[in-house]
């Protein structure tokens, strides 16, 4: 197999992978409320899997998980939480956001985020207000297994 050289691209030797992209340009797409004016948002396993989300729900997921379970100091968890949290509610009109289930639910592949690579887009609302609801704006998981 040739060598694959990726410039200004984030990438582990790692088995699994994941890549975000995201769509700088200011084109969002919505995410409704439900009726109580909360945005609920479902624990997802973010592994080995080849998929692209590409809508809202998704990708918040995947920051809550990466808040929940890869921030190891409870200080900034509760930063990064309200930081995302409070971007959700002012692009939605929500009055509340969070993930639901159990502490467990949902993962993020160990060797897909360990070295706090996603920290920057919890210190810059806007990068992540773009990740979240850039049109788009996609996050692929896979694995270079094959």
């Amino acid at each position: 197999m040739g060598q694959l050289i990726r410039h200004g691209v984030f990438e582990t030797n790692s088995s699994s992978s994941h890549s975000i992209v995201v769509d700088r340009n200011g084109d969002y797409v919505g995410l409704t409320p439900d009726e109580n004016n909360e945005i609920v948002i479902r624990p997802e396993d973010f592994g080995w899997n080849f998929d692209t989300y590409q809508n809202p729900e998704d990708k918040l997921a995947y920051l809550l998980i990466y808040i929940r379970d890869w921030i190891p100091v409870e200080t900034m968890k509760l930063i990064y939480t309200k930081r995302l949290c409070d971007m959700v509610e002012e692009h939605t009109g929500a009055s509340n956001v969070y993930l639901s289930g159990e502490n467990g639910d949902g993962y993020i592949d160990h060797q897909s985020v360990e070295g706090g690579q996603l920290e920057e887009y919890f210190q810059d609302q806007g990068l992540m207000k773009d990740f979240v609801f850039g049109r788009k704006s996609i996050l692929e998981t896979g694995h270079d297994n094959d």
